[in-house]
């Protein structure tokens, strides 16, 4: 069976527009984890280490995966290039930089790439956390353009112990107001491994965890690393209301 040519797509410029901006946003990825990582610069006589943000895979893939457990060396879980659309004609572009945004890192072509902010979710390690400078070196390379993140996702057991509150104050102040945060069902044994939940104690933790979010937020001015609403989800990307 042959491959299509260029000449069987000769007609798609005669297709209606929206019909060519659905093919271009089925290009598109789905929904992916942006990680904050170590980047190193190694020299003859020269080294540096710094932090970047970075695609690391689809959140299919990063829930299917022991996330828990990656530190900031970890590698990505997928290879995640530039959406394929930016590079295919001026229509294709055009309409794809009207969903994603370039995230440019002032000091690394690494940490640098396009994302979708309401689709993208922004996740920090064990590892991030536990080092306050690595904050400081995101809003350092990063800047303003922070503000432009919109979804996180959260770890349970980091959302608990550090508290809800602690946890937007410590690590989501500088992302402004957030639209949503998702919370991954993280319930272990004695063993580390993970407790396979029935779905209506999902449910019922999801409905606990929203009132508790409420009740914070109620009267709460500073919006700064707060969101519109949580979600709740397992490990299988199902959610809870």
């Amino acid at each position: 069976m042959s491959l299509p040519t260029y000449r069987d797509f000769r007609h798609f410029p005669s297709l209606p527009p929206e019909i060519r901006l659905m093919v271009w946003e089925y290009t598109w990825p789905m929904p992916r984890v942006i990680e904050a990582a170590s980047f190193e610069v190694v020299d003859d006589d020269y080294y540096e280490e710094f932090t970047i943000l970075r695609p690391a895979g689809p959140l299919s893939k990063f829930l299917d995966h022991e996330f828990d457990s990656r530190v900031l060396e970890s590698k990505p879980l997928e290879i995640c290039p530039h959406p394929v659309a930016l590079g295919v004609c001026h229509e294709s572009r055009q309409h794809t930089l009207k969903h994603f945004l370039a995230m440019r890192h002032s000091k690394s072509d690494t940490g640098s790439f396009f994302f979708r902010p309401l689709h993208d979710l922004l996740w920090f390690s064990i590892d991030f956390a536990d080092d306050k400078e690595r904050l400081q070196d995101l809003t350092h390379f990063y800047g303003d353009q922070l503000v432009h993140f919109q979804v996180v996702l959260v770890h349970e057991n980091d959302w608990i112990v550090d508290t809800p509150d602690g946890y937007m104050s410590n690590f989501l102040a500088p992302m402004g107001p957030l639209a949503e945060i998702h919370i991954v069902y993280s319930d272990f044994d004695d063993n580390d491994k993970l407790i396979e939940p029935k779905a209506e104690e999902l449910s019922v933790r999801a409905q606990e965890l929203k009132d508790m979010y409420a009740d914070l937020m109620h009267g709460i001015h500073d919006k700064n690393g707060k969101a519109s609403r949580i979600r709740y989800l397992d490990r299988c990307g199902r959610y809870y209301w």
